[in-house]
């Protein structure tokens, strides 16, 4: 009999995991409800539906620190085992909306990268949905670049060498035709945050090397930007710390709630509840602050959000795997089975 506490899955498609036992599993985003935000990426870089939900009184609250929440949730999955893009449309309380200049630089969890087996069919596909490049396209054939930005005003790269290649995790599903590669965060210092996410949070320095070089930045549309990266690896994730020297990155707004427009956080899943609770003691001690001193435990997971000393809001997740269909990290059978026949 196979114990639940713990869930490797089949040695093809396991995701690599830290040595502290924790990869990304999930990209999180508030948006306002009406700009088709789930359904843009659903269409456009044709991800995987794996569930809805609807999140409201103590047991949110004990997790997210906000008073009376009310928020549906859906979720998407990229071809990837266990890793989500988790949508919230907060009902209470109700979202401030991201600046009217909102600038790349400005701080916070800034970008998505995919990468995309297809380049010209996702340009299309998304320029259909209304999404055109920011920038130019920059790169030769084979190794394309572009940013978009998505109905709500996130920055989206498209990528079309895959920065991971022969390195990432085989797929879970190899039929969806894109994949979150990278998560970039405007930081105001690089020095603490990588001690917040290598020292605290446990993220290694990732061997694939830079993910982005100075040219890059006109994708986004800082062209003449100075800034330091520092790229860690997440398990199929990348994680980009970016300090802007040029032009000097804003801090969030006077009264910023987690719940406000634009990329939330993202989470750090484990495999099991010991490696969990060996984590969250070790991110205590570590200086990381837990939004209660105890971890939500729901049945169906245990997880709580944290604040780094950087600034940046993370969560931690023990999904457990008999309820995955309950919690996102199962794609709808019947879109998986759609997706595979058109493949074919």
């Amino acid at each position: 009999m196979v114990s639940r506490k713990a869930w490797p899955g089949p040695a093809a498609v396991r995701r690599c995991f830290s040595m502290h036992g924790l990869a990304i599993g999930q990209v999180a985003f508030n948006h306002l409800g009406g700009s088709r935000l789930w359904e843009w990426y659903r269409d456009g870089l044709e991800l995987l539906p794996s569930g809805t939900t609807l999140f409201a009184g103590s047991p949110a609250a004990k997790v997210n620190g906000l008073p009376f929440p009310l928020f549906p949730g859906h979720w998407l999955m990229d071809g990837q085992d266990l890793f989500q893009l988790e949508f919230f449309r907060f009902l209470h309380p109700r979202p401030a909306l991201r600046r009217p200049d909102e600038s790349p630089a400005d701080l916070g969890y800034r970008r998505v990268g995919f990468h995309v087996r297809d380049f010209d069919r996702a340009l299309s596909r998304l320029g259909a949905l209304g999404s055109q490049p920011v920038g130019p396209v920059l790169g030769d054939a084979g190794g394309r670049r572009a940013c978009l930005r998505d109905p709500e005003g996130n920055w989206v790269e498209l990528m079309e060498a895959d920065p991971l290649a022969g390195t990432a995790p085989e797929k879970a599903h190899p039929a969806v035709p894109a994949t979150l590669r990278s998560v970039t965060v405007s930081v105001a210092d690089l020095a603490s945050a990588r001690d917040a996410w290598v020292e605290g949070v446990g993220l290694e320095p990732a061997a694939c090397g830079p993910l982005h070089q100075p040219e890059h930045e006109a994708l986004w549309g800082l062209k003449d930007a100075a800034c330091q990266r520092l790229v860690l690896d997440g398990g199929g994730v990348l994680l980009e710390l970016v300090q802007y020297e040029r032009p000097q990155g804003r801090p969030r707004p006077d009264g910023y709630r987690i719940c406000d427009q634009g990329i939330m956080n993202i989470a750090l899943v484990v495999r099991d509840r010991e490696t969990f609770d060996r984590t969250f003691a070790r991110w205590v001690e570590r200086g990381l602050q837990p939004t209660t001193p105890t971890p939500l435990e729901a049945g169906i997971f245990r997880v709580m959000y944290f604040e780094l000393p950087s600034g940046q809001n993370v969560e931690l997740i023990y999904p457990r795997r008999w309820a995955f269909r309950l919690t996102g990290f199962a794609p709808a059978r019947r879109a998986l089975r759609r997706l595979q026949e058109e493949s074919r």
